[in-house]
């Protein structure tokens, strides 16, 4: 199985940790490939709508071939820590831009690793999701 993760963390913390633990256990049936958005060239989703009309987002930066990837896997694995008490920016801008070809990722598996922390001093807990 084709599995694309989305790290929604710019950081080398707790997400990431997450990630390579599922990795760890996930790798050896499974082609696995990390999105790292904030290493990638996307601008913000405009809302035209002009990608419901042609083959995807219009803008000349890094949408189409992410999400060319995201498209091609059999399973999308998102990974965001919580910042105030929602996803993190680079997963958004991610999810976002998935509206270009939003019926293309239709039926796919999907999962969620969630790095959340009660209180700013606190260890935090990880929460992982998945759905078949």
């Amino acid at each position: 199985m084709k599995i694309v993760i989305i790290n929604g963390s710019a950081r080398k913390g707790n997400t990431l940790t997450a990630i390579n633990a599922f990795i760890k256990g996930a790798s050896e049936k499974n082609e696995i490939e990390i999105i790292e958005p904030d290493k990638l060239n996307i601008a913000p989703c405009k809302g035209c709508g002009v990608c419901q009309c042609s083959k995807g987002c219009v803008d000349k930066d890094d949408t189409n071939p992410t999400i060319d990837k995201i498209a091609a896997a059999d399973m999308i694995l998102f990974a965001t820590p919580v910042y105030w008490w929602g996803m993190s920016a680079q997963l958004k801008l991610i999810i976002d831009k998935c509206y270009c070809r939003g019926l293309q990722l239709k039926n796919k598996k999907v999962g969620g690793i969630i790095r959340m922390c009660e209180q700013v001093a606190a260890s935090g807990n990880t929460l992982i999701l998945y759905s078949a």
